[in-house]
Parts: structure tokens; sequence; C-alpha cells
């Protein structure tokens, strides 16, 4: 992957510039990334010091290990961030994440994940290794779809193919 510096006006007054993770926000990722998988089916019902002892490590992991890109505003603060291991011929996606605010102004739906996935150029087939939390229940997804769910049908309408295996499965 080829990653330079790359801008995007992913909605009015919201311009974002696509890049390597700064180190500096590693701890944020790490952070985002634990409360957000914490509510995931697998997760959801573990005591918070045993997730942390077991997902949350694993998260550190990756955090250390993968490639990490971050979606920043002009003034520098991260908005949003994808994780990712390179393969030989599929890419593997551990997670993305987009702030829901920041100082007020809502951040999702602007186009912040399209811009991290575009700038990834994750390939038409990927591999996903982690279950997303489910969403609040809807008159049209029934239960509640895991995010994970959601991001594969999105996948497809942009001419992707998204497969799951769990990471302890992938990381063999």
């Amino acid at each position: 992957m080829n990653l330079e510096s790359v801008t995007s006006t992913a909605a009015p007054s919201l311009t974002i510039s696509i890049r390597p993770m700064a180190y500096e926000d590693h701890g944020y990722v790490r952070s985002t990334w634990r409360e957000g998988m914490k509510d995931a089916p697998a997760y959801e019902r573990m005591p918070w010091s045993i997730y942390k002892q077991t997902a949350g490590a694993t998260v550190a992991k990756l955090v250390d290990e993968a490639r990490l890109i971050g979606a920043y505003v002009p003034d520098g603060r991260i908005i949003g961030w994808l994780c990712m291991s390179p393969g030989r011929s599929i890419n593997t996606l551990h997670w993305i994440h987009t702030r829901f605010d920041l100082d007020g102004e809502r951040c999702r739906r602007r186009g912040v994940m399209s811009a991290l996935v575009e700038a990834a150029q994750l390939g038409k087939r990927i591999v996903y290794t982690f279950h997303g939390p489910r969403r609040r229940r809807s008159a049209d997804d029934g239960r509640g779809r895991g995010l994970d769910a959601v991001l594969v049908d999105w996948l497809r309408d942009r001419g992707t193919i998204a497969t799951y295996i769990h990471y302890q499965e992938w990381s063999k």
C-alpha cells in the first residue's frame, strides 16, 4: 500500500486528511477499539477485568503490530481510524472506527469510513477478524445486526467481498 496524505471533503464543513497513524494516537485507538468491541456478542457479558486481559491484550498487540491509518481534521485531531494487515493476496481489516462527534459536531455518516477504506486500498476481496457490536433495533433489521454485517453489506455494494475469520484462527 502506497499511502500518502489524502485530503477529502467528506461533507460540507468537514475536511479530513487520511494518513498513517501518528504514534501519539495509539492510546486513542486502543481505548476506542476496546470500548467498541466490548458490546460485540462474544464479549458483551464478559466481566471487564477478564475482557481487558483477553480481548484487550489482543487489541493492544494489533495496535502495535498492524497497519493503522488515521483520519484527521485540519487542526491535527483524529476523528477516525482503520486497522489492517496487508496480505499476499488478500488484505485483512481488523477494525474501523469513526468518532461520534468532535466539539459537538457530528462526525459519523460524513464519509470518514469511506475515505479510510479507499485510502487503505484493501482490494476486492478481504478478510475481517472481529465481529462488531449489535446496532439498536429498528424496523428494518429486527434484533439489531452487528456493525460488521452492515460493513460487509456496504463493502459488497462497492464490489468487495468480505469474509469473516476469527482472529485466533487468522493469527495462526
